[in-house]
């Protein structure tokens, strides 16, 4: 599968299995939930679209996604943020 790893200083697309995408953002699961939490909705969790006054801010949004939806988050991750180009990620972020 071909993914963009948004973890390297300067991102690139490789290839990789999906063990090895999985083990690759285990690493770096809070810079996964950092970008998740800049692409989310107004404190709208990704994984369960709850809207919560808990998440008053994007520490709780993270905290959330980070104890309650672990491997959910691991997967909304790869399919929805590591399957896109550099560009889409981008606009994603800046448009949300």
């Amino acid at each position: 599968m071909n993914i963009l790893n948004v973890f390297a200083s300067e991102p690139y697309i490789e290839s990789a299995s999906f063990e090895q995408i999985a083990k690759h953002i285990y690493r770096n699961f809070p810079r996964a939930i950092k970008i998740l939490v800049e692409i989310a909705n107004e404190n709208k969790c990704v994984i369960c679209e709850n809207l919560s006054l808990n998440y008053k801010s994007k520490a709780s949004l993270g905290n959330h996604l980070n104890f309650i939806h672990r491997k959910r988050t691991m997967e909304y991750f790869r399919d929805n943020v590591m399957t896109l180009t550099l560009d889409e990620l981008e606009e994603k972020i800046d448009h949300e």
